[in-house]
This record gives C-alpha cells, structure tokens and sequence, in this order.
C-alpha cells in the first residue's frame, strides 16, 4: 500500500513537471511585453531578436535588450538613432535594416528676396530663381518681353512687338531685325541680301553676291563688295590689300618698295626718292632729304598757319599739337612723340590717375584708362582686358564662351533666349 502511494506521489509530480515546463515554453513563445521575456536560451532569444529587427525594418528605440542578449543595435541596421536622430549606415545590415533615406538638398529660393542679378525672379514651381515669369518682370526699356519657355527677357516674341526700321522678330533669338530673308531686303539702300546672324540687309554675303569684277570679293567684316580683303586677293601689280580702303596697292611700307624707291603714303605708291622739293606733290611739298621721301613739313615754320597743329612731328614730319614738351602746358606737360599731343605723363602709354602716372597700356587695375579693372583670369595688353584662356572672350570682367554663353552668344552681350550653339543663337520653338 505504501509501495502504491509512493509511485502514485512520483506519478503526479512527473505529470505537475511536464505541465509546467508545457506553459513555460508556451510564454516564451508569445511574450506579452518585453519584461515578460525570459528566454532560457540565450541562443534561440538571440534568434528571435534577429526575426523582430528584420519585421520592423531594423528601428529599436534604447531600451532594446542588448547585443549580449541577442538585441540589435540601432545603427548597425541601417535605422534612426534613436539618441542622435541622425540616420544609419547607408548600407543595409545583415540583420535586415533598410538603407538610409537620402536627405533632401535645401530650395534654391522661395521669395523673390532671395533672387537677384540676372535672375531676380523666384519661381515657386521649380524654386529656382529665373530672369522673369510674367511681361511686368522685364523693366528694361528694350527686353520688355518675358520668354514663357526659359523664362528669359526678350526683345519679342512676335512681329506686332518690333517697329521700323526692325519691324521682324526673330524668333529664334527673340530680337527685333530688319530682316529674316532676302525678301524682306527688298529695296533696302544697306543692300539686297539679309545677312541672318545678325538680321541686317547688306551688299554681299556670299563672294557669289559681288559680279563687278573690279569688286569681286565680298568682305568678311563689313558684308561690301570690295577689291580685296586679303593680300591674296590682289594681283602682282598691286600685291598688296590696305587695311583702310580694301584697295590692293602698290605698298603699305618703305620696305616694299625697292632701294632708291620709298612708299608715298597718300598714294600708297612706291615713288623714286626726291632729291629736291621739285619732286613732292601738294599734300607732301617738301623733300626730306635724308630718307629721300617728301613730307608734310621738317620744322615747325611749315605748320604755323594751321590751328591746333602749330609744330611739326620730329618723327612722322607732320605737323602736330607739340614736337616738345616745350609746346605744352602745366596741365599736359608732356609731348607724346607717337601722337605729338600733349598729355599728363612723360612716357607713352601712361597716364596720370589719382595723381599717379600708371602704364594704362597694361595694368590690370587701370586698364586703358583710370579705374577701369580687369576681372579675373583677365590681363591688360595694349589698353584692353582679355582672357588668359585664349578660347574665351573677355566681355567686360568675365571671360565666356561665346560659342555657348547664353548672355553672350556669338559676341558679348548678345543675349540668347534658347540654346547657344557655335556663336548661333537657336531659340525653341
């Protein structure tokens, strides 16, 4: 009977211990809070801490179980911080953390107060600051229209918005022209032909355009038909092509002439040297026998009739404001012998700024003239700012491409409303 009760106490307790250890794993499984959790296997707990992360994307606030425990910490998944706010690695973790946000770059304006220059306009739609939304947004008295596609101020949009004597819009460039075609040329007094890059009706545009023989080269620079433009264009009798008249001559020096020959200047003729005043002309009278040319005077007492030239130029021989510094006064005390006018500073090229004589020729901060500054990337050579780079151009303090520059196509300040393309302003349409 004893026997019977001993085996039946084992019985119960065995059946009380498989019970308890039956509701105990039964918890761990469905834990109702994180204090409930009491994972007899820090292995399995681990496993489950992994399973959670990877369910919520890796976000654990600070008082998740530790890695000890299996937690996983916040950063290394890819989550917020929680105490820095800051985002996680941008890579995804192996516990499944999702990849960081990428931040958002701040607008570029939201009022026209944070707009200004060549864009003083704030487009709420792009939050770019732009040139003009509306026709009221153009204030200068020429580019009075605003383009709706790049938001650019343009001479016109449509031909009712020119006048005579450009009565054209180009719409391409948006600018007023006198002409888009060689119809629109028609009975113009600057020429039958319509140069397009620029809109204006000129004599030639082509070689083609010049039949006269005796002008049969259309000229590169003024759109006329002229003699020569080149030393190339002229014959052997003439071999050489003035500058000033686009006329092939004789010579445009002393030196293309031959030894007992000099160059006549107002004939640009080689002529045989004089020996005496019998051999000059009117406008040359007198022989200057030590190069054998004839000259306009050789002292001062040739120029004395003249008003504003009394002296005669040691150099050029032709009558001049000063030959010395003798012939000026105490506000220009100095006789430039390249120009033989008076001027501030004793050597050419200088002047006088603030009281300094500076080489204007090629200064940097005194550029061709007092307080004019070239900008940067820029030197000053013979009076004029230009670019270090040789492929720009210097428009005013800037260097630009005017192959491209949409403020400055093709030449400075020639402002593209589209797409500069090799100097061409292509506006769409």
């Amino acid at each position: 009977m004893y026997l019977n009760i001993i085996n039946r106490g084992f019985y119960l307790f065995f059946v009380s211990m498989a019970l308890t250890l039956a509701c105990g794993t039964d918890e761990l499984a469905t834990p109702k809070s994180k204090s409930d959790a009491q994972p007899i296997n820090k292995k399995d707990a681990g496993a489950k801490q992994t399973d959670k992360s990877q369910a919520t994307g890796g976000k654990e606030d600070s008082t998740e179980a530790s890695d000890e425990e299996g937690g996983a910490e916040t950063d290394a998944t890819g989550g917020a911080n929680a105490s820095t706010g800051k985002a996680g690695s941008d890579a995804p973790s192996a516990n499944g953390g999702s990849k960081a946000d990428t931040p958002k770059t701040s607008t570029s304006c939201t009022s026209n107060r944070q707009c200004s220059g060549s864009t003083p306009v704030c487009d709420t739609s792009t939050s770019k600051c732009v040139g003009c939304l509306i026709n009221n947004d153009c204030s200068d008295a020429v580019m009075r229209t605003c383009d709706k596609k790049s938001h650019v101020c343009i001479e016109c949009s449509t031909d009712s918005e020119c006048a005579a004597p450009n009565p054209y819009c180009n719409t391409q460039t948006g600018r007023c022209v006198q002409c888009q075609g060689d119809t629109n040329c028609v009975g113009s007094s600057s020429g039958s032909f319509c140069f397009v890059p620029t809109g204006t009706c000129v004599q030639c545009v082509n070689t083609s355009d010049c039949p006269d023989a005796a002008t049969r080269v259309c000229s590169g620079t003024t759109h006329t038909c002229v003699q020569c433009s080149k030393n190339a264009d002229c014959s052997s009798n003439a071999p050489y092509c003035s500058p000033k008249t686009n006329q092939c001559v004789a010579c445009l020096a002393n030196t293309n002439c031959a030894a007992d020959q000099y160059c006549d200047i107002n004939t640009n003729k080689c002529v045989a040297k004089c020996t005496s005043n019998a051999n000059c002309s009117l406008l040359t009278p007198l022989c200057d026998t030590t190069s054998g040319s004839c000259v306009q005077c050789l002292d001062n007492s040739n120029c004395s009739a003249l008003m504003g030239t009394p002296a005669c130029s040691p150099t050029k021989h032709t009558c001049a404001q000063c030959a010395s510094n003798v012939d000026c006064s105490a506000k220009a005390p100095y006789c430039s012998p390249s120009s033989g006018t008076c001027v501030e500073c004793a050597e050419d090229g200088y002047t006088k700024c603030n009281g300094t004589c500076i080489k204007t020729v090629d200064d940097v901060n005194n550029c061709g003239g007092c307080g004019i500054a070239c900008g940067e990337g820029q030197t000053c050579s013979n009076g004029q700012c230009h670019c270090n780079d040789p492929s720009l151009t210097a428009c005013g303090t800037n260097c630009v491409d005017v192959l491209t520059n949409m403020f400055n196509c093709g030449f400075c300040y020639y402002i593209c409303a589209g797409l500069c393309f090799n100097g061409i302003c292509l506006r769409a349409r």
